[in-house]
């Protein structure tokens, strides 16, 4: 049984993000349920034995995809993945992150159609729980959006259930001025949604619906998923994107005090379950505001993203100047009992350029641009306005990056560059992770268009 103590941390937060719309006793029928919902999992979690996380100074990440190795065109790359990872890396890591295995419609499995699945293609829960027995799991929650072709998408439009009010809509009256965004993509969509024209959200792209987490169901639905991956031997959650999770009109609609309450939730939900899963939060933006996920109080999350580390770095090494990525090392806070900077210079992602505001200046950033530019790169930008846009990640493999600098035009010490970067992430304070591509030194695979 769960004390009261527990009960009241679970009321007093859902009282915090809903109040000024849901009833009192309503939200006690929610804390009841998340009560009930904690205790069976515990019962589930216990029978599987399921351990503890171990965190220590020797914790390294793997990043990866599902279908990273595959067998000679066998389906459950995961399996294969485990047999490549046992042979060649697990002296090496013992944490494993798996980005979105679910099914999907796009975006490299972040359109999620199906929280409660793995993709065929690459193996099933079993593969999941195998690996756990000697290792971390971290897998995707996809907390912000799913997908337009998956089974909520499609009952929303219908009214039914589960997704009945599980996508946000808005009106004209809704003021987007402020809005900050990560893309260029029109914002908002019209619809007819029971005859009733109106507007859904789509903060990364027209397949990614923004998931409306006024409604409670919303974030009941996601505890629900959070618990079944812990079930199923995940022991640190990535909230993708959670930064944009929470929307108000004439507000930035990124950071705001729901989004937070929203995490500290689930921290708690994460400190009852028995293997005491950790949380990690993506949030690509100015330094400041990814700083503020630990918690005023310490109690958001577990890990945060150190996003600043590797546009910092790849400056310092294409220029020869250290300065700036001194500067802020000098100054990064250091990380209190159980939470930690997840530092990583490579991902699945671009370069974000946003972790280096205030850091670098326009001359400085244009002349990075041109370099990186040089050695491959690509730019994707974000709007800031209407007729405006800034850069918000450079696309190019770390490998690309580091080949050329105007002081080194042939590459000569190319892979000296490549090298150095990573010893440098592994000696700053934080766990580190490393992109399965960058272990082979992979380079820019560029799909032409005829």
């Amino acid at each position: 049984m769960l004390s009261k103590t527990v009960k009241t941390q679970i009321n007093s937060r859902l009282k915090n993000i809903y109040s000024k719309n849901i009833k009192g006793s309503d939200l006690k029928l929610f804390a009841d349920e998340l009560c009930k919902l904690i205790q069976i999992s515990n019962k589930k979690i216990s029978k599987a034995k399921r351990k503890n996380l171990k965190i220590s100074e020797d914790t390294t990440v793997v990043i990866c995809y599902g279908d990273s190795v595959f067998d000679n065109g066998k389906l459950n790359s995961i399996k294969s993945f485990k047999s490549f990872y046992n042979r060649h890396l697990s002296k090496f890591f013992n944490t494993i992150h798996f980005l979105p295995f679910y099914p999907s419609s796009s975006d490299s499995g972040f359109a999620v159609k199906d929280h409660y699945k793995i993709d065929s293609r690459l193996g099933s829960w079993t593969d999941i729980n195998s690996f756990s027995k000697k290792n971390n799991i971290m897998a995707d929650i996809v907390i912000n959006h799913a997908s337009s072709k998956g089974l909520w998408f499609k009952n929303f439009l219908r009214n039914k259930s589960p997704g009945k009010d599980y996508f946000i809509k808005v009106n004209k009256k809704f003021d987007i001025s402020k809005v900050v965004r990560p893309r260029e993509n029109r914002l908002l969509k019209k619809i007819n949604v029971f005859n009733r024209p109106d507007f859904i959200w789509r903060t990364f792209s027209s397949d990614q619906i923004d998931l409306n987490f006024k409604n409670p169901k919303v974030l009941m639905r996601f505890v629900k998923i959070m618990i079944n991956l812990a079930c199923h031997g995940v022991s640190i959650f990535r909230l993708d994107a959670i930064a944009y999770l929470w929307k108000e009109s004439g507000t930035k609609c990124v950071n705001l005090k729901q989004t937070h309450e929203i995490i500290k939730l689930l921290r708690i939900v994460c400190k009852y379950l028995h293997n005491s899963p950790y949380i990690l939060t993506e949030t690509n933006l100015p330094e400041e505001e990814n700083l503020s996920y630990f918690g005023k109080k310490n109690d958001e999350a577990n890990w945060i993203y150190n996003f600043t580390l590797p546009p910092l770095l790849i400056h310092a090494f294409l220029f020869e100047d250290s300065s700036k990525l001194n500067q802020w090392t000098n100054k990064l806070p250091s990380t209190k009992l159980k939470n930690n900077y997840f530092n990583f210079i490579a991902s699945h992602d671009g370069i974000g350029m946003r972790p280096i505001e205030g850091y670098l200046n326009k001359p400085t950033l244009n002349s990075l641009f041109k370099r990186l530019k040089k050695n491959g790169a690509q730019l994707s930008f974000r709007k800031t306005n209407k007729t405006q846009k800034k850069v918000y990640e450079v696309n190019v493999t770390l490998f690309n990056a580091f080949k050329n600098t105007d002081y080194d035009k042939k590459g000569l010490y190319s892979f000296e560059r490549y090298i150095s970067a990573h010893a440098i992430m592994f000696s700053i304070e934080g766990v580190p992770a490393v992109y399965f591509n960058s272990i082979f030194g992979k380079s820019n695979d560029e799909y032409k268009y005829v």
